[in-house]
């Protein structure tokens, strides 16, 4: 066997530690639930402040009606395009 090194310090010790908060971001909307309809992105403003963007849904591909795979040719929209189409 051989016999006990003690460990080195390496320079991910000698960092100092952060201890300052991280920046809060408040939502935007009332719904406070992770839904589908609630995706968001926390995005940095030019002022250095974080806030966060809520994103639409994202568009499906029609699905055949008898064994649900998607139908080859159609483009994604959504339901309001798919109307106006």
């Amino acid at each position: 066997m051989t016999p006990h090194v003690p460990r080195q310090n390496t320079y991910a010790d000698a960092l100092p530690i952060d201890t300052t908060m991280a920046q809060r971001v408040t939502l935007r909307k009332r719904q406070p639930y992770n839904t589908v309809s609630n995706r968001r992105r926390v995005v940095k403003t030019p002022g250095g402040k974080l806030v966060y963007h809520h994103l639409k849904k994202l568009p499906t591909q029609p699905k055949c009606g008898d064994c649900g795979i998607g139908l080859p040719g159609v483009r994604l929209l959504g339901p309001f395009h798919v109307a106006c189409e």
